[in-house]
This record gives C-alpha cells, structure tokens and sequence, in this order.
C-alpha cells in the first residue's frame, strides 16, 4: 500500500506536476481544488500526508491545517504548507512544516518522506 498524500491547490497546473511527480515515487496523490473539497477529501479519505497551498479561493491554508487539526478524523494526518511567499518561513513550526514555491525535485521529496517518518 502506497502513502496516501493529499494535494490541495488551486492552481491545476501545480496540482498535477506534483501529483505526476508523487505517482512516480510510489505515493498514490489525491488532489483538490479548494479548501472545503481538501477538508472533505481528508476527512473520506484520511490521507497520510497533506500538501496545502496557503493561498486558496474559500479560505487559506493555515486555517485549513488548523481544521484538520481540529477534527478527531484528520487531526493525527501531518500538513505542509506551501507558498511561494518567503515572509511564511514564520510559520514553519512543529505543527507543520513550510514548503517554500518553486521547489525542486529533491526538496519535494526530502519534505514528503520526512513528514510521513515523523508522522509514523
């Protein structure tokens, strides 16, 4: 069984490269578009792993990392937040880490596996 990581973005274009990129490295990528359909998704499908964008169009991504936290089905699944606004490196605590847009190959993978073994 593959790590389930959950890809909320509302940018089409960056939801599949990394899904393309997660399906390649044996990880089964799960996608959406919008916040309320990335806290819907987590909570159907409990992924191991979230990715979510800080900037959506229904809210942003710390208040959705906050719900998922807030949820006794989700609150256990790690976060990422990505962005490409450097001022967010603030934001880079235990609760959940920061990838910083545009990020390499490497960057995405080290942040991807690393959550998963702190979560495990």
């Amino acid at each position: 069984m593959h790590p389930v990581v959950l890809i909320i973005d509302d940018d089409a274009k960056m939801r599949e490269l990394v899904a393309d990129i997660l399906r390649t490295y044996k990880f089964e990528p799960l996608c959406a578009a919008t916040a309320e359909e990335g806290l819907q998704t987590a909570v159907l499908r409990r992924p191991n792993l979230v990715l979510c964008d800080v900037i959506l169009p229904d809210s942003n991504g710390i208040d959705t990392a906050k719900a998922m936290k807030a949820s006794p089905t989700t609150v256990d699944v790690p976060v990422v937040l990505m962005t490409g606004y450097p001022y967010m490196q603030r934001y880079n605590t235990g609760q959940w880490k920061l990838l910083l847009k545009p990020f390499s190959l490497k960057e995405l993978l080290d942040t991807v596996r690393g959550s998963l073994k702190m979560a495990a």
